[in-house]
């Protein structure tokens, strides 16, 4: 199955380990490769992290296996509901890329006020198990 902006891959945005506050969804076309963070209730991203890489090695880690999202290649700083990056790509049909979502969630009371705020990822398989809970997913370029 083809994934395109009507119907892409998606996988959950998960927070502090078992919250669901929203989705990631990716898709591609001849030339980028796009991946839409979406919260859903009261959640708002006040940040996010994205590396997209063929080999997982190449996603930015410390010596012990933990990602390291502030040295990823796509950050975004505004505060939003949705994001999507819009990733340049040349890759063949049925390259297999490793997804790493990393964002900063929080949900804001009535004035403004941080109420929480919690680390999200997008779900798949942790990196470093038993060490750390953030993960990755796999994606294969249309």
């Amino acid at each position: 199955m083809a994934h395109t902006e009507a119907d892409p891959f998606v996988t959950n945005l998960t927070a502090d380990q078992n919250i669901t506050v929203g989705t990631v969804s990716v898709w591609n076309d001849a030339n980028t490769l796009y991946v839409t963070y979406l919260t859903t209730g009261d959640w708002v991203i006040n940040e996010s992290h994205l590396a997209v890489e063929e080999d997982k090695a190449d996603i930015p880690q410390t010596g012990n296996g933990n990602p390291k999202p502030g040295k990823f290649a796509y950050s975004n700083e505004t505060a939003t509901a949705d994001y999507t990056y819009e990733i340049p790509q040349n890759l063949a049909a049925g390259t297999e890329v490793f997804i790493a979502a990393h964002a900063e969630v929080v949900v804001l009371n009535e004035t403004g006020a941080v109420i929480q705020d919690e680390t999200a990822w997008g779900e798949g398989d942790q990196f470093n198990v038993g060490r750390n809970w953030a993960m990755y997913f796999n994606y294969t370029i249309q």
